[in-house]
């Protein structure tokens, strides 16, 4: 059962501006600074407060005016790059960005701001350079660390992101969000305990973070232990009473559980409070196909799909209530969508090679369910299948 467990996924965010003040003013003093400079000097490098286009055309006025060379140009250049970051503008940051590198190899912080502008424009790859090399330079960047972690994250890579998270919790032990990425990273690679280990941390540090009750109550799900999932999904529900995720996530459990009418009426709340949540109603629909009740269940499946019509699991789905409700003709259309969407599902080929030879076309049957077995070798119940279909 997929299980919906929001990625409070904290991508590194730049190092604070203040930092730069102190090296820019110093440097300034050092070659005689320039009076008229200093409104614009305290804008571009955030020592005053001002918006976005202030920054911007605050440091754009410095750069232009002759006065700052090698590393306090570069510092400029990088300032600016973040202002037009935090604008949108990332092809803008990027070429700012690449000048302070030109100006001052030596940058970390423009390597990492370079590299946190390339995850964003999902150049991966490119992200992950320029993040090896801030590190390189800068081997206590934590936030250069992290979103190295989900550049990796996002190419696939979990060992990877996982020792790159590991690198920023070795710099800063009691940083949340940190174990909590990691824990989402090990429940995807399978690393069940490493990650219940992880969460347990950082319910530590913050007792009341409703997300990481809800994903460790996920990973709880995924080992079958319900009791241990509900009670988590329960603490998410009280600190965050309308954590919608959490009472479809908790109604998945009553119904693991097989108490239908508790699932039910957490997947009502959970819908209640977000109408357009797709998985919700495909869950309903899956408690009242169980019921057997298989005109409520194709309503809530249908629904489901106006919503998510890319879902191979709610087609799956709604296939075996039509088949189930004897509407046959219905029922294929629906497994063959579900094939469609998701060519390697065994369970949809198994479900339809069944309904084929509910309706009288073996040959078809068996090619399913054929199929379904050289996806799933194990799978016992294709190979019966098969078995009655060659010689029924």
């Amino acid at each position: 059962m997929r299980n919906f467990a929001p990625s409070r996924r904290c991508l590194a965010s730049s190092l604070p501006l203040a930092g730069l003040v102190l090296l820019l003013a110093q440097a300034a003093h050092a070659q005689a600074p320039y009076p008229q400079d200093t409104s614009d000097q305290k804008r571009c490098t955030g020592e005053w407060r001002a918006n976005v286009d202030e920054r911007i055309a605050a440091c754009t006025t410095l750069i232009s005016s002759g006065h700052y060379q090698t590393i306090n140009l570069a510092i400029l250049h990088d300032n600016r790059g973040t202002a037009l970051r935090a604008k949108g503008d990332v092809d803008g940051a990027l070429k700012d960005f690449s000048e302070a590198i030109g100006i001052d190899p030596k940058s970390a912080r423009a390597y990492a701001n370079r590299g946190e502008a390339r995850f964003a424009a999902h150049d991966l790859d490119g992200a992950i350079a320029d993040l090896d090399q801030a590190i390189t330079l800068n081997p206590s960047d934590v936030s250069a660390y992290m979103t190295r972690g989900n550049a990796y994250d996002q190419k696939g890579d979990l060992d990877q992101a996982i020792d790159s998270y590991g690198g920023a919790i070795r710099l800063a032990p009691n940083y949340a969000p940190a174990l909590f990425t990691r824990a989402l990273a090990l429940r995807r690679k399978g690393e069940l305990d490493l990650a219940i280990a992880d969460y347990d941390r950082t319910i530590r540090l913050d007792p009341k973070d409703a997300s990481a009750y809800n994903d460790r109550g996920v990973v709880w799900f995924v080992k079958r232990d319900f009791d241990h999932a509900i009670a988590d999904y329960n603490a998410a529900i009280r600190f965050d009473p309308n954590f919608f995720v959490a009472y479809n996530n908790r109604g998945d459990a009553w119904r693991s559980k097989g108490d239908l009418d508790r699932a039910a009426a957490d997947f009502n709340h959970a819908i209640a409070l977000s109408p357009q949540f797709a998985l919700a109603y495909s869950n309903r629909g899956l408690v009242a196909y169980q019921k057997r009740e298989y005109k409520s269940a194709i309503a809530d499946f249908t629904k489901a799909i106006q919503l998510d019509p890319k879902n191979a699991q709610t087609f799956h789905r709604r296939a075996n209530a039509y088949d189930d409700s004897g509407d046959r003709s219905a029922a294929l259309a629906d497994y063959d969508m579900a094939a469609r969407l998701d060519p390697s599902g065994g369970g949809i080929l198994y479900d339809r090679g069944i309904a084929d030879g509910r309706k009288g076309d073996v040959g078809r049957a068996i090619a399913d369910l054929s199929e379904a077995i050289r996806l799933y070798p194990q799978f016992a119940y294709a190979r019966n299948a098969r078995g009655a279909a060659y010689y029924g």
